[in-house]
């Protein structure tokens, strides 16, 4: 089992390590995003599909960000901020009284 673990380490190391977004921070803020956590979940995102090999060149990058956006972003879709985004609609029932 160790061999198997150098050689996948090793081909980490050769491989992947190297594998960037084509898209830089600043082109993300032109597409109109902020800098903060959805910057970078942005940029892990497609690093990752380019792992996979779904993205190849700049423009399939642009396209998805713009994709990953627009359904990020879109009202009511819980999943941008995970399970803070349903406290932080929730009524704030702290100050109300018990019945």
């Amino acid at each position: 089992m160790e061999v198997a673990l150098r050689k996948e380490l090793l081909r980490y190391l050769e491989e992947y390590s190297h594998v960037r977004c084509a898209l830089t921070g600043g082109d993300l803020r032109r597409l109109g995003l902020q800098p903060g956590p959805l910057l970078g979940r942005l940029r892990d995102e497609l690093r990752f599909r380019r792992l996979d090999g779904d993205i190849t060149e700049r423009t399939d990058e642009e396209a998805a960000a713009r994709e990953l956006l627009a359904q990020w972003l879109k009202p009511g879709n819980g999943e941008l901020f995970g399970s803070q985004a349903a406290e932080d609609t929730a009524p704030d029932t702290a100050d109300e009284e018990q019945i």
